[in-house]
């Protein structure tokens, strides 16, 4: 019942899509929503404001809500299989299907016509020919700070105030080198738990205090069962991560309903999340691509692989897409991500997400693959915008950041293959000379 509805020019929005140029186009908003022309729905860039779809006698059904979709008469059963959490699985169920045999879930790069037609192609985020990194910086800085100011307007409107998700790494301290810049005066917080570093304990901290922001380490307590039950047939059990946890030992309680809450989501995709995990160049058919990616990625639902794969090399098909990055924005952000910020909209809180934006993922997927794997955009932009915030280490004696200097290492083959040859030559010639 809070979901904001806006009329605007370019159709009926719902949830908070946020300006990151004035009066732009949906492919300069940021946030979380999805948007109503008369004749189509669309999602936003990563499809983190969910669209499940069920066809009954009724009609064509679409919600946000897959627990919804399947209470409808004649009520569907509950999905018996369950996921796994884990880096090593795909603790998702892949999009276009969803955990429920009869609901089907909207693509980032599908759009569903209002009249009952099929569903057709939306072109993703992707490099638009090759940026120069000051180039990218430059338009981030332009973005990013509008974005940050839209949001603290936001906030302010309904009396309440921004909160920003702080971390030691490095894509919440982009998003607090822009809150900076803009000069908002937000809060931070950063989530203990048992397992959070020594990095995350004590650099956030610190960098709130370098940006001259007051800082909130929120503790984990106990959860209360009947809570995550309460979690579990909110999402019909389609989420185990964080959220979870977070909602059912409240502590989601520091902010207020009207807070509007800043989360770093979506920018891993700069970085080639999944480059080291996938081939560079995908199998070249559906049944190849399906086993490559469940043996890497196993799941229970390799059926909701296949359908997204065919629709890839179908209608779907965007030429010039890295399907690595594809995966990440279909599966990680469109399944993952979005499943457990629908899982969050049970605390009654609102989070935007500034890097769900096409034109802040296609500025930065426009940068050469060495530049984006070494996160060489993000650390010139925090030193450029905040430079007191780039001293500080990232995720200092993290296992996130051993694992992402051996992804930047393995990232580009061909590259990283000659760097390797021509060390070796030069070796050898150096002890020739001796």
């Amino acid at each position: 019942p809070t979901l904001p509805v806006t009329e605007t020019k370019h159709g009926l929005v719902l949830g908070d899509a946020i300006q990151t140029e004035s009066d732009g186009e949906p492919d300069t908003w940021a946030g979380r929503w999805l948007r109503l022309t008369d004749d189509h729905l669309r999602l936003d860039a990563c499809g983190l404001l969910a669209c499940y779809l069920r066809v009954t006698e009724s009609g064509r059904w679409a919600s946000s809500s897959p627990e919804i979709l399947r209470s409808l008469a004649p009520e569907l059963p509950l999905q018996e299989d369950r996921l796994e959490k884990g880096y090593r699985y795909m603790d998702w169920y892949p999009p276009p299907h969803s955990a429920i045999a009869g609901i089907e879930r909207l693509l980032p790069s599908q759009a569903l016509p209002l009249d009952g037609g099929p569903l057709e192609p939306v072109r993703l985020a992707a490099a638009d020919g090759e940026l120069s990194l000051e180039e990218v910086i430059e338009r981030w800085s332009v973005r990013l700070i509008a974005c940050m100011e839209n949001v603290a307007a936001a906030a302010a409107a309904r009396g309440g105030r921004p909160w920003l998700a702080l971390t030691s790494g490095r894509d919440s301290r982009v998003l607090l080198a822009a809150l900076q810049a803009a000069g908002i005066d937000a809060m931070t917080f950063t989530f203990h738990s048992a397992g959070t570093s020594t990095g995350d304990r004590e650099v956030p901290q610190l960098l709130a205090s370098a940006a001259g922001l007051e800082h909130v380490a929120i503790p984990q307590p106990k959860m209360d069962p009947a809570r995550a039950a309460e979690f579990d047939r909110h999402v019909a059990c389609t989420f185990v991560g964080s959220a979870r946890s977070q909602y059912a030992s409240r502590r989601w309680e520091f902010a207020q309903p009207e807070d509007l809450v800043i989360e770093g989501g979506c920018l891993e995709a700069i970085r080639g999340y999944y480059w080291p995990r996938l081939p560079r160049t995908m199998p070249p058919t559906a049944a190849e691509a399906t086993r490559v990616i469940v043996e890497r990625f196993p799941t229970k639902r390799p059926a909701g692989v296949r359908a997204w794969v065919d629709w890839m090399l179908g209608p779907g098909h965007q030429h010039g897409m890295d399907w690595r990055d594809r995966f990440y924005i279909e599966q990680r952000a469109g399944g993952w991500i979005s499943a457990g910020r629908q899982g969050f909209d049970l605390t009654g809180r609102r989070m935007v997400l500034p890097a769900n934006c096409h034109a802040v993922l296609s500025d930065a997927l426009s940068l050469p693959a060495p530049l984006r794997a070494r996160a060489v955009l993000q650390d010139a932009f925090v030193r450029r915008l905040a430079p007191e915030l780039a001293d500080h280490p990232y995720n200092p004696g993290s296992k996130k950041e051993r694992r992402k200097a051996r992804r930047a290492a393995k990232v580009d083959g061909a590259v990283a293959g000659r760097t390797t040859f021509i060390s070796r030559l030069r070796r050898a010639v150096r002890r020739r000379a001796r």
